[in-house]
């Protein structure tokens, strides 16, 4: 009887290892296909035995039926199993193709097409647009320099070489007259011609600019009295319209122009940068030598301005700069001419040794003291010999002939604007 409830007992495991046991579970993307089995197991055993424990017989009622579902593969599709399937399944057997070996191909990429040369960099312009000028032209406001004022920074310029055969006539002193009267109109031919006869002891008189019809009614005056003119285009604003008013009033005849100036402490002012200075001089250059005239063409700045850059220098037929003591706090007007003197030295110097004109050097005679410079009569006779001391051989021009009381004052002109005139 034991062996008999052992034997049942070992059927019943064995049984029981058979019969498979559902799950629920979930499959996770997989490129396989999946087969499932479902095995149907009989529901009644029974085991014969003897009276020693030794099995007869195994008599089983119903019947034991496999059945296969093969599911295909869906990358996207997850399979899940039902927890209570019809029949009671086994575990799924799933099957796992073979994957061949990953082989990684190498795909010539297209050769990339040539890059074409970058077009060249052209020049900036000099030319400005035209500003329209009114039919009441008013004197430009001509500014006395500072040696406080640092000129801006530029990018390094080439200058073309300058023809070193151009004449420079300055073996006299010269004179800064503004054809101008106090209340900013312009003078007349007979008012030009009376100022004139009141400095014929300086052959070579600057002007700034060309409107109020000034190049005319001084270059006649120039010719009556057998003097030269250092002509001037104050700014850049209309530099062709400045050329071909100079260019009209020679009507061809040169002969009484020194220099000719384009700019007037345009880099000082922060108005310009130094590379459209000097693209002015070269482009006003070559339409004054299609006009005619040999003479020297240059750019004035300040002495600070041309000692920092001096390819502005470099691009005039001569350096021209302006230089006043009386803006130095420690100068006195006995000390005027050697200051000025030793300025225009390191001008030239930074420019590789090119002459140096000083085309504005004076002393005020009334306004506010700067330091040790104190504005009087008294004190500007005593600059302007000291000046000319300095430049026994001329190459300066004195500033100026006039008191200029159409001018206004800035904060660092100490109220002296008005009255640089010392004849």
């Amino acid at each position: 009887m034991k062996a008999l409830v052992f034997l049942a007992v070992l059927a019943l495991a064995l049984i029981q290892s058979a019969i498979a046991t559902p799950h629920s579970y979930h499959r996770k993307k997989r490129n396989v296909a999946v087969k499932y089995e479902y095995v149907t197991i009989p529901t009644e055993i029974i085991v014969h035995v003897n009276q020693y424990g030794s099995t007869l017989s195994v008599e089983t009622k119903g019947c034991v039926t496999t059945t296969s579902v093969e599911v295909p593969a869906e990358p996207t599709l997850q399979v899940q199993v039902p927890a209570s399937p019809p029949s009671m399944p086994v575990e799924p057997t799933i099957e796992v193709p073979t994957l061949p070996p990953f082989q990684q191909t190498s795909i010539p990429l297209p050769p990339s097409p040539p890059v074409p040369p970058a077009p060249p960099v052209e020049e900036p312009t000099t030319e400005v647009p035209p500003v329209q000028v009114t039919s009441a032209p008013q004197p430009p406001p001509v500014e006395q320099p500072t040696t406080k004022v640092p000129a801006p920074a530029s990018a390094t310029v080439s200058s073309p070489p300058v023809d070193e055969n151009v004449p420079v006539a300055f073996n006299k002193f010269g004179i800064v007259y503004s054809p101008y009267n106090a209340d900013s109109t312009c003078k007349s031919q007979d008012q030009v011609y009376a100022d004139f006869q009141k400095f014929l002891d300086y052959p070579v008189v600057r002007i700034y600019g060309v409107d109020c019809n000034q190049v005319t009614t001084v270059l006649n005056a120039a010719k009556r009295y057998n003097m030269k003119i250092f002509a001037g285009i104050f700014d850049l604003s209309d530099l062709s319209g400045g050329l071909r008013t100079i260019i009209q009033a020679a009507k061809g005849d040169w002969s009484h122009f020194n220099t000719i100036s384009i700019g007037n402490e345009l880099v000082n002012k922060g108005q310009n940068i130094p590379a459209q200075v000097v693209g002015a001089i070269n482009s006003a250059r070559q339409t004054l030598r299609a006009a005619g005239y040999k003479g020297p063409v240059v750019t004035v700045d300040t002495f600070n301005a041309m000692i920092q850059h001096p390819e502005i220098c470099r691009a005039s037929d001569y350096c021209a700069a302006n230089c006043h003591a009386f803006f130095e706090a420690y100068m006195t007007p006995e000390q005027a001419g050697a200051y000025v003197k030793e300025q225009a030295r390191q001008v030239s110097a930074a420019a590789g040794g090119k002459r140096v004109v000083i085309t504005e050097s004076g002393w005020p005679h009334a306004g506010q003291a700067n330091g040790k410079a104190v504005p009087s009569r008294e004190n500007q006779q005593k600059a302007i010999s000291s000046l000319k001391s300095s430049f026994p051989d001329g190459g300066i021009i004195l500033f100026s002939a006039f008191d200029d009381r159409w001018k206004k004052d800035d904060s660092w002109t100490f109220g002296t604007e008005k009255y640089w005139g010392f004849l």
